[in-house]
């Protein structure tokens, strides 16, 4: 009688166990799916906004015997100047 009610014992005190475990699983699932949708709200609202504009481009000719008077001098394997 005695292992008798020693297995009802075990047997029992197994489903406690399993029943903690699953509790603490799905806690801490709820616990990391509150994280992740935080973490998310966050991510979108730190989104930086991309304002596109036109480049700017300007081309100039010259004559290399006479530069204007603003050109920086050239070296002599240069042949323009570009910024």
């Amino acid at each position: 009688m005695f292992s008798k009610w020693n297995a009802e014992a075990v047997l029992q005190m197994r489903r406690v166990i399993v029943l903690c475990i699953l509790l603490g699983v799905l806690g801490f699932g709820l616990l990391a799916w509150r994280k992740s949708a935080s973490r998310q709200q966050l991510g979108e609202a730190s989104v930086p906004t991309i304002i596109k504009q036109p480049a700017g481009f300007a081309s100039r000719t010259f004559d290399p015997a006479a530069p204007p008077s603003n050109m920086p001098p050239l070296a002599q394997w240069e042949t323009a100047e570009c910024v």
